[in-house]
């Protein structure tokens, strides 16, 4: 377990109870009351855990002043070595503690919204990079405007969160979740206008221009088209939270809901033999979810908070009591893909997963279509099955052969 989340004991309670406040919001529901508390809620947690941070950065500052000072001896530069160690732990686990109550908060916009249409709102509106985040909520100008705004669009029966309240959505000040896709709105305590605010604004523009109209240039690319998913989605959330279940008391889980798909959760604090618990499963490929959790790059998946239903199982596996891996074998995501028509390679290249491809009659090179690392992401974060992952690719796959091969037609003709 890494060291700076032995803090998290001391939050357990608040844990548990932002999980229970966040199952009692209903998005069917007209009460909006449990939307209200349950941000109240989160912001007195993020401005606690944002006070405390400042405290640690000014009492590292002030350790490293006195050990840049003259006249120390070697047993009093040990000792404030040791503090400022001690002091950089205590401010990376608060700091993963204020990423981890966003969490909650990414999992009240998941509740209204689905997983497809958020992805834009993580990143730049001109470029595929991650979105700085803004600044500290605690001392805001704004915030109680942005708060009113909220109360204004809840008394009209719109669900909606603080922005800043979520690791997900990173432009704009408000997030209203009352239809499919999100609408932000960008809050301002004056009235005077500058570059900054004016790009702010026309990056969010751009954003929803390209959720209405379902095509735009985002994210650095000319012409992005979103396409509608075919069929609902098919997941093993189910078989996932038996093996958290399954676990008290055992040194490890492993449960195998589909061919090729193994998921796997280890006590931390019991004995146990990998060879053993990864035996049986050809070729693997891993996903950690601990790591990912305590990297914060869970992004804009679907939230462990939400995916993890038991309020006590979710504390241990915030906590690290418990690692959970998923194992997919490569030998069955090859038999797959070929049942579908295609060779499968497992690319090495950055931000590309899986390669399919297959022979074109009448042409020297095969067609290949790249999966992204992203995408495939979905299977060891969000527990899709295969065989959803791969009804769902035979159909994109087809189109787009479809259309290679009218460009390909069209060429030769003129």
């Amino acid at each position: 377990m890494d060291s700076y989340l032995s803090l998290i004991k001391y939050y357990k309670r608040r844990i548990i109870k932002l999980k229970n406040k966040l199952e009692r919001i209903d998005p069917e529901s007209s009460d909006f009351q449990p939307i209200l508390e349950f941000q109240a809620y989160l912001i007195r947690q993020i401005i606690r855990a944002e006070k405390k941070i400042n405290l640690r950065k000014a009492e590292l500052a002030a350790l490293k002043r006195r050990l840049r000072g003259e006249g120390l001896e070697k047993a009093q530069a040990k000792t404030l070595k040791k503090l400022i160690n001690e002091k950089k732990e205590s401010l990376e686990g608060t700091k993963y503690l204020l990423y981890l109550w966003r969490c909650f908060g990414d999992g009240l916009v998941f509740k209204f919204i689905s997983k497809w249409n958020i992805k834009r709102f993580l990143y730049e509106a001109h470029s595929s990079e991650i979105k700085q985040r803004s600044g500290s909520i605690y001392g805001k100008d704004g915030l109680l405007q942005e708060w009113n705004l909220l109360l204004d669009a809840v008394g009209h029966n719109v669900p909606a969160i603080l922005c800043d309240l979520t690791n997900v959505i990173r432009h704009g000040d408000l997030c209203l979740l009352g239809a499919s896709d999100p609408v932000v709105i960008e809050v301002k305590s004056s009235s005077n206008r500058n570059k900054r605010v004016d790009r702010q604004l026309e990056a969010i523009k751009q954003i929803q221009q390209f959720l209405e109209d379902d095509v735009g240039n985002v994210g650095g690319f000319e012409e992005m088209h979103r396409v509608e998913l075919e069929g609902e989605e098919r997941h093993h959330g189910a078989a996932f939270n038996n093996a958290l279940c399954l676990t008290s008391g055992r040194p490890y889980v492993k449960v195998n809901p589909e061919k090729g798909v193994y998921y796997i959760v280890v006590n931390t604090a019991d004995e146990k033999d990998y060879d053993e618990i990864f035996e049986g499963i050809e070729k693997p490929i891993l996903y950690l979810l601990n790591y990912t959790k305590t990297q914060q790059s869970w992004g804009n998946y679907y939230p462990f908070v939400l995916s993890i239903k038991d309020p006590i199982n979710l504390y241990r596996f915030i906590a690290g009591e418990i690692y959970v891996f998923v194992a997919i074998s490569q030998i069955v995501l090859k038999e797959m893909a070929s049942d579908i028509g295609y060779d499968l390679e497992f690319s090495e290249r950055e931000n590309e997963a899986f390669i399919f491809s297959k022979p074109v009659s009448g042409s020297e090179e095969p067609f290949r279509a790249i999966v992204s690392e992203h995408f495939a992401g979905r299977l060891g974060l969000e527990f899709i099955t295969l065989e959803w992952f791969f009804e769902h690719e035979k159909r994109l796959l087809e189109n787009l052969e479809n259309r290679v091969m009218d460009v390909a037609m069209e060429l030769r003709i003129s």
